[in-house]
């Protein structure tokens, strides 16, 4: 595990708990559907492949992925988020 990511993880979810605007939505994104991919990061990628306009590729890109966190405290983060949406402020949100 990378700690250095695991630390901006963490400083990206308190920036936004607590109002910090200094991050922006792919940053977000990528932070928590860390939690989702099982502790893997997947950094925000906004361009997959180039074609030219016969549909040929010119230039393929794959999304740089760490392990930041463990299975197991990716796993306990998704109960505690799916504990906030079935029955905690979010429960109004019915998804």
């Amino acid at each position: 595990m990378n700690s250095v990511l695991t630390i901006r993880i963490f400083i990206l979810l308190c920036h936004y708990v607590w109002g910090h605007v200094d991050v922006s939505v792919a940053e977000m994104v990528s932070a928590y559907s860390t939690f989702a991919n099982h502790g893997i990061r997947t950094a925000p990628m906004f361009v997959s492949r180039i074609e030219d306009n016969e549909g040929n590729i010119i230039a393929s890109f794959q999304p740089r992925m760490n392990e930041v966190i463990s299975v197991e405290s990716a796993n306990k983060m998704l109960v505690l988020l799916q504990g906030v949406v079935d029955g905690g402020t979010a429960s109004e949100t019915s998804l």
